[in-house]
């Protein structure tokens, strides 16, 4: 980039190879090519999958497309070990990037784990730079916004590297790690003395709400059963408030506080805007062992998802609330946690919904290998989230 701003600063080329060395008001590159968008190394992805999603894919044809996104990551990874391409901040406060940042580095570190057989030596090196990256607590803004997140998403990392580790000595120090984050989460779930007694035992990322309660339960689901330490309190806490925002048809309100809404005339709307975050939530009450759950509601709650999925799927590039409640910003989060909330389904349920998921997630890649909803959230938190994904419904799918 120096050098075509030497050889000719007046070209169009120079101005494009500046961008990429000054900092945005963001604090992030102004440049498209730090962040993913311009790559001069990559390699056109040809042999793409038939967008056919009636057509069976192969575990080859899958791995050909995990090759890809995988190769994506490590190119994206910074030398500190992050991936820091997101540019996810509003109302001009950007304090709390980092928080972002550690989320995204999260889940790139679990996609590269998750696939680590593509390339086991590869995988390793990245895996080493970004764990010194994201359990470095220094970079964590505490008491911001988007903190949940990036206590959330490691605790779901750690839990996959538990079930992928043998050894016992490694297992005992996930386990220490993942009591730590628990512990920072308990510090952040919205209490009858925190912001507002309505959202008691949410999960707040900007505001208390039913999206980020359930995923943080999610987390600590998946903790609790690799054995961390999780007081019952917050599953209880957070089934409160999910149910409080949760209304007689199965959707639930976009934040709580809200008067949940009973009116007919809207039904269709409010299932609308609910489909991506109403089979988490419905999981995470089953988790919980409420007796509000049940394994039919969140049936139901998949159906309304395969229903609405269309719509989410048609803006899923756009990056603000698009369709009603709808935003490209939701669309990994929900693809993601409801890939997750299929594992509560009985197991007898679980293989129709597997098939259908892997057939759409096939369909869904760049040409350059990545995967992407939202530009601001970032192309490596999309890339990170597919492979993940991918790799969920890759699971076992019954007898």
């Amino acid at each position: 980039w120096k050098e075509v701003i030497l050889t000719d600063s007046r070209s169009p080329y120079a101005w494009r190879a500046a961008a990429n060395l000054f900092d945005g008001p963001d604090r992030t590159p102004w440049g498209a090519a730090m962040h993913g968008f311009e790559d001069p190394f990559w390699r056109p992805f040809t042999d793409r999958p038939s967008q056919d999603t009636s057509i069976p894919q192969t575990v080859a044809q899958t791995k050909r497309v995990a090759q890809s996104a995988f190769a994506y990551l490590l190119r994206m990874q910074r030398a500190n070990g992050s991936w820091p391409d997101s540019r996810y901040a509003y109302w001009g406060a950007h304090d709390y990037t980092p928080n972002v940042w550690i989320a995204a580095s999260a889940l790139s570190c679990m996609a590269l784990l998750e696939w680590r057989d593509l390339d086991p030596e590869a995988a390793d090196a990245a895996i080493k730079r970004g764990e010194d990256y994201v359990f470095d607590r220094r970079r964590i803004a505490f008491d911001l916004n988007e903190e949940v997140y990036a206590h959330a998403y490691r605790l779901i990392y750690l839990a996959k590297k538990y079930d992928l580790s043998a050894a016992k000595n490694i297992r005992a120090h996930v386990i220490e790690r993942m009591n730590r984050i628990v512990e920072d989460l308990a510090g952040i779930q919205v209490s009858a003395q925190g912001r507002r007694a309505a959202a008691d035992g949410a999960f707040a990322h900007e505001y208390p709400n039913a999206f980020c309660t359930a995923a943080a339960l999610n987390a600590l689901h998946l903790a609790q059963e690799r054995g961390a330490k999780v007081p019952r309190r917050m599953f209880i806490g957070g089934t409160k408030a999910l149910l409080s925002s949760r209304d007689k048809d199965g959707a639930f309100a976009y934040s709580n506080g809200r008067k949940v809404n009973t009116d007919p005339s809207t039904l269709q709307e409010r299932l609308k805007n609910s489909m991506g975050r109403s089979p988490i939530a419905e999981a995470a009450i089953l988790w919980a062992k409420s007796p509000q759950g049940s394994a039919e509601k969140l049936a139901t709650s998949m159906n309304h998802f395969w229903e609405y999925l269309p719509r989410l799927e048609k803006i899923r590039m756009c990056d603000f609330h698009t369709d009603g409640e709808l935003g490209g910003f939701f669309f990994w989060h929900a693809i993601f946690h409801t890939t997750e909330a299929i594992k509560a389904l009985p197991i007898d349920q679980q293989a129709p919904h597997r098939q259908r998921m892997h057939a759409f997630l096939m369909t869904l890649g760049e040409i350059d290998g990545s995967f992407m909803d939202s530009h601001e959230i970032g192309k490596s938190y999309g890339t990170a989230m597919g492979l993940i994904s991918l790799k969920n419904v890759m699971g076992p799918v019954g007898p």
